[in-house]
C-alpha cells in the first residue's frame, strides 16, 4: 500500500480535462467542476517551494478565470516536506481553508458478500451519472463536464447502481482500479433509503468486483464533516491513512495582487 500510488490513483479516479505536470505537482482543469480537478495537487515527496509553486498555480488558474486552488496533505503523509509551513504561508496570503479530506484505506475482504434481496448492477456511465446527480444532489449544470471527465477514464472501473427486488435504484458508486489497489468514489444512496443498510451492500458488492480483478486493498476520500459516511466506512474497515484539504485564493483577490 504505497502513498505515491494512491494519490496518483486518486488522480486517475477524477480525471482532468487539462494537465500540467510540475516538479513538485500536477495542475489540473476541468471548467472550473470540483476542486479535486480544478487545484494544484502537490506530490508526497515534493521539497514545497512555496513562493514558485503559488505564483505557478496563480498564473494557471488566473488564466482560466478560475480561483486559484492548493491541495495541500498533511504533515504524516512525509515528514521530510514541511507542509505545515507552506499551509501557513498560503494562510498568510489569503488562501481559505476548505474541505478537510480523509483518505481511508483497508484490505479487500476475502469473504464474499451476501445480497439475498439486492442485486448490484454494473451499467453504462451515461445511466450510471443520471443516477449519482439526482442521489447527491450535484448542479445539473455539471453534467456534460462530469461525462467528458468520466469518459477519460483509462484504467479498468465499473459504474455500479444497487437495485432492490422492484428494481429500484438504491445506492451508487464507482470503483477504479490502479495497480494492486481499488478507489471506490462517488458512493451515494437515494434519499428515502438513506440509513437501511444500502451503501455498506453495495460497498461489499464492490469488494466483490474487485477482487475479480485482483485488487487486495481499497481506499476512498471522505470529506472530515461527513460523519456519516466516515461511520459507515469504519464499521466495514476502513481506517485513516492521511489527510489533506485545499487552500483557495479568490479571483477578485488574484486581480487585486496584480494591480498592486
Amino acid at each position: 500500500m504505497n502513498l505515491m500510488e494512491i494519490e496518483q490513483a486518486t488522480r486517475q479516479i477524477w480525471p482532468a480535462l487539462e494537465q500540467k505536470a510540475l516538479p513538485y505537482g500536477v495542475l489540473r482543469y476541468a471548467q472550473g467542476v470540483s476542486r479535486r480537478s480544478n487545484s494544484l495537487s502537490l506530490f508526497p515527496e515534493c521539497e514545497a517551494r512555496g513562493a514558485e509553486l503559488i505564483a505557478s498555480a496563480e498564473a494557471f488558474f488566473r488564466d482560466r478565470q478560475l480561483d486559484s486552488i492548493i491541495r495541500v496533505l498533511d504533515q504524516k503523509s512525509n515528514a521530510s516536506c514541511d507542509f505545515q509551513a507552506l499551509d501557513e504561508m498560503l494562510e498568510a496570503q489569503s488562501y481559505e481553508l476548505q474541505a478537510p479530506t480523509k483518505i481511508m484505506v483497508m484490505d479487500v475482504p476475502s469473504i464474499p458478500s451476501s445480497q439475498p434481496s439486492h442485486s448490484l448492477e454494473v451499467i453504462q456511465l451515461t445511466d450510471w451519472l443520471k443516477i449519482w446527480h439526482e442521489f447527491s444532489g450535484q448542479n445539473p449544470a455539471d453534467f456534460e463536464v462530469h461525462l467528458k471527465m468520466m469518459s477519460n477514464l483509462s484504467n479498468t472501473h465499473c459504474f455500479a447502481v444497487l437495485k432492490n427486488e422492484q428494481r429500484e435504484a438504491l445506492s451508487c458508486g464507482m470503483a477504479v482500479i490502479s495497480g494492486s489497489g481499488v478507489g471506490l468514489s462517488c458512493i451515494a444512496t437515494a434519499k428515502q433509503h438513506r440509513g437501511k443498510s444500502s451503501g455498506q451492500i453495495l460497498i461489499e458488492g464492490l469488494f466483490d468486483w474487485s477482487k475479480n480483478q485482483k485488487a487486495t486493498y481499497a481506499f476512498l476520500q471522505v470529506e472530515s464533516a461527513n460523519s456519516s459516511a466516515i461511520s459507515l466506512y469504519r464499521k466495514l474497515g476502513f481506517r485513516e491513512l492521511y489527510s489533506y484539504w485545499y487552500r483557495v485564493k479568490k479571483m477578485n483577490n488574484l486581480i487585486s495582487r496584480l494591480e498592486q
